[in-house]
C-alpha cells in the first residue's frame, strides 16, 4: 500500500513539473509578457477588476505588445495606436484562432 502510494505521488510530481516546464516554454517570436501564470487560468486572475490599468502597467514593463497566456491559449495584447494600426494593415495579422468552446456552443454556424 505505502509503495503504490509512493509511487503515484513521485508520477504526480513528474506530471506537474512536465506541465509546468512545457508551460514555461515560450514561442521565440512571443512578444515579452508576465513570467508566470496559473495554471489553467493563465493570466486572467491578474488583470484584476480593472484590466486596463493592469494592461497600463504591464505596457510599462514589457512595451506596446504583450504575450499573455488567457486559458490555454496564447494571446498578443496590443496596447498602442500606432500597433493596432499596423495589424489592421497587414494581411498576415487578418486571421483569427478558433477557440474549440466557441465552435461547439454554436455547433459550427461561424
Amino acid at each position: 500500500m505505502a509503495s503504490s502510494l509512493g509511487l503515484t505521488l513521485v508520477w504526480v510530481f513528474a506530471l506537474a513539473f512536465l506541465f509546468l516546464l512545457q508551460r514555461r516554454r515560450k514561442t521565440r517570436n512571443f512578444p515579452p509578457g508576465p513570467s508566470w501564470s496559473f495554471p489553467i487560468l493563465g493570466h486572467l486572475p491578474m488583470l484584476g477588476n480593472e484590466p486596463y490599468k493592469t494592461m497600463l502597467e504591464w505596457k510599462k514593463t514589457f512595451g506596446p505588445l504583450i504575450g499573455v497566456q488567457v486559458g490555454s491559449y496564447q494571446a498578443v495584447f496590443i496596447n498602442d495606436l500606432k500597433s493596432v494600426k499596423e495589424m489592421f494593415n497587414r494581411n498576415e495579422f487578418s486571421g483569427r484562432a478558433q477557440l474549440e468552446l466557441f465552435v461547439q456552443s454554436n455547433q459550427g454556424k461561424v
